[in-house]
C-alpha cells in the first residue's frame, strides 16, 4: 500500500503499535485513491530562480511591485495564485488560501531562496520522502510531479488545488469542522481517505483545527468580497466561496437580495463564512 501525504504513517503497521510522534506523520494516499491524478503540464515555461519566477508571475497576476523584498512579494504572489486556481478547480477560496498557508507556513514556495521543503522520516530515521512547496507535494506519491512540484510555483499551486477538487468527487462529508463538505476532503488530502478509525477521526479533526486556527490568525474567517462574474449564480458563488450551494439563501439574506436571480455581472456582494 502507498504511503500518504505528510510525514510517513506506514498502515502496513498497526496504527497501536505506533507512538504518539509518529501518529503525527501522516502521508498523502493509499491504494483506494491512487487513481486520483491530476494532469501535468508539458513544456511549460519553467523559470527555475525564484527572483525570475517572480518577476514572470507577478506580471502575470498584475503585482508590480519589483523593488518590494522576496517574502512580502512570495507572499502576495502565491495568494494571488491560490485565488485564482481555487475558483478554476472549484475550491472555496478561503479553504484553498487556509489550507495552502498552513501547509507552507505562510504560503511560502521558498524561504532563503531555497525550496521549502519537509523530510519525511521512517520509524528507524531513514529518509522515506519528501514534501515540497506552498502545497507539499510528496515526491514519492506523486513522482509524475517531479521535477516541476519542487521548483515551479504556479505548477506546484495548480496541481496542489487539482488534486484536491478530484479528491473532492469521491470524499465529502461534514464532520463539523467548520468546512461543510470539504471537511472529509482535507481530510482525504491529509490522510489519503476519509476517516476510517477513531484514531483517523483524531488525527483529521485536529489537522482541521489546524487550518481553522490559522485561518483566524490571518483574518480570513470574517467576510469575503467578492465581485459578480458573468454568467454566476449564487449556488455557484456560494459552492465556490463556501463550500456548499444551499448557503445561496444566506448569501440573499447578507446582501438584501430579493431572490436568486438579482445578481449581475460587476456587483459586489458581501460573503460571510459560514464555518
Amino acid at each position: 500500500m502507498q504511503n500518504l501525504k505528510r510525514k510517513p504513517f506506514l498502515y502496513s503497521l498497526s496504527l497501536a503499535c505506533l507512538s504518539a510522534s509518529a501518529l503525527m506523520m501522516t502521508a498523502w494516499f493509499p491504494g483506494n485513491a491512487a487513481q486520483i491524478r491530476p494532469p501535468v503540464k508539458t513544456n511549460p515555461a519553467v523559470q527555475t530562480q525564484p527572483s525570475n519566477q517572480m518577476q514572470v508571475l507577478s506580471q502575470k497576476y498584475h503585482l508590480l511591485n519589483p523593488e518590494d523584498p522576496i517574502q512580502p512579494v512570495q507572499e502576495r504572489l502565491t495568494k494571488a495564485i491560490v485565488i485564482q486556481m481555487a475558483r478554476r478547480y472549484q475550491v472555496p477560496v478561503v479553504l484553498a488560501l487556509g489550507l495552502s498557508g498552513h501547509e507552507s507556513g505562510g504560503w511560502k514556495m521558498w524561504q532563503a531562496q531555497q525550496p521549502v521543503k519537509n523530510i519525511n522520516s521512517n520509524l528507524d530515521e531513514s529518509i522515506h520522502s519528501t514534501d515540497w512547496g506552498v502545497m507539499q507535494i510528496n515526491d514519492q506519491a506523486h513522482p509524475e510531479a517531479f521535477p516541476l512540484a519542487k521548483t515551479d510555483l504556479e505548477f506546484n499551486i495548480e496541481y496542489g488545488l487539482n488534486y484536491l477538487s478530484q479528491l473532492h468527487t469521491v470524499y465529502q462529508g461534514d464532520l463539523n469542522q467548520g468546512f461543510g463538505d470539504w471537511d472529509q476532503t482535507l481530510a482525504a488530502y491529509h490522510l489519503g481517505h476519509a476517516p476510517k478509525t477513531a484514531q483517523e477521526m483524531h488525527i483529521s479533526r485536529r489537522y482541521l483545527k489546524q487550518i481553522q486556527s490559522f485561518l483566524k490568525q490571518e483574518n480570513l474567517l470574517q467576510t469575503i468580497h467578492y465581485t459578480v462574474q458573468t454568467g454566476d449564480t449564487l449556488s455557484d458563488i456560494a459552492q465556490q466561496q463556501l463550500g456548499q450551494a444551499r448557503y445561496w439563501a444566506q448569501i440573499c439574506q447578507d446582501n438584501d437580495l430579493v431572490g436568486p436571480q438579482s445578481i449581475q455581472a460587476g456587483q459586489k456582494l458581501i460573503l460571510n463564512w459560514m464555518g
